[in-house]
């Protein structure tokens, strides 16, 4: 009831050979916890960023919703009858070998607040992949 991880991601999941299966899950509780309750108004946006610094991670906008399309529909997913843009994503690593880098996409889902993740593990294409 905290967070959806769609089919997408899961399938992904499955195929990925990324290699810090626990930073993974780290990253699913911060998304599931802290993010939440920062959304919620509950917790101070501050405390989200420390705990993300912690694990090593960057937490931010995907891409902007203009570079998104030209991707085809790697940053959309379909969700609740319509199409939505993960516009956010955890990230760590800069590596293109996906076994040491980590990109969770994900969007809040206001009405039934919770995060949604869309895609993951991998890094989806941009103009700079």
């Amino acid at each position: 009831d905290r967070i959806l991880i769609m089919p997408r991601a899961l399938s992904e999941c499955r195929k990925s050979d990324y290699a810090n299966n626990d930073l993974f899950f780290r990253c699913l509780e911060l998304l599931a916890e802290t993010y939440r309750l920062v959304k919620l108004g509950q917790m101070p946006r501050e405390t989200l960023k420390e705990q993300a610094d912690s694990l090593g991670l960057d937490i931010g906008g995907s891409v902007d919703p203009s570079m998104a399309g030209s991707c085809g529909d790697e940053y959309f997913v379909r969700y609740g009858g319509r199409r939505r843009f993960l516009d956010q994503h955890l990230a760590s690593g800069s590596s293109r070998q996906q076994r040491f880098c980590l990109r969770i996409y994900f969007f809040w889902d206001d009405d039934l607040k919770m995060v949604v993740v869309g895609s993951a593990p991998r890094h989806l294409s941009n103009r700079f992949s």
